[in-house]
């Protein structure tokens, strides 16, 4: 039928499977509320425990992903993560290294920027 959304790809049982793998030591609280950004034909977003994502957005391929190793035993007051913001450097030469910048906040009050082409 026209008009219908199709799911192309579900990338809930990877981050799934992170947040089980991390459960021991984790505040079961998690939320999943992040709003993900398309930047230069990659779809960026984080889980509720701070791991960034870079994926193709057509296929859902893991190009790559980054963990900032948040300690989990903490008892922080939420554990979830809203996003990320992207930023280019106008001033970058074509094929420069992390041109593109990936940021994101964690749980445990680190701003970080990863490198929008590979983490």
């Amino acid at each position: 039928m026209a008009g219908e959304l199709v799911v192309v790809y579900n990338l809930l049982p990877e981050i799934a499977a992170k947040v089980e793998e991390m459960a021991d030591k984790a505040i079961r609280k998690a939320a999943f509320e992040a709003t993900p950004i398309l930047v230069d034909d990659k779809l960026f977003l984080t889980t509720p425990y701070d791991q960034v994502f870079a994926l193709n957005p057509t296929t859902g391929e893991k190009l790559w992903d980054f963990h900032p190793h948040v300690d989990l035993t903490k008892n922080y007051s939420e554990v979830t993560s809203r996003g990320v913001s992207a930023w280019r450097d106008s001033g970058a030469k074509a094929g420069e290294p992390c041109a593109l910048r990936i940021f994101f906040g964690t749980l445990d009050a680190r701003l970080i920027a990863a490198c929008g082409t590979s983490a």
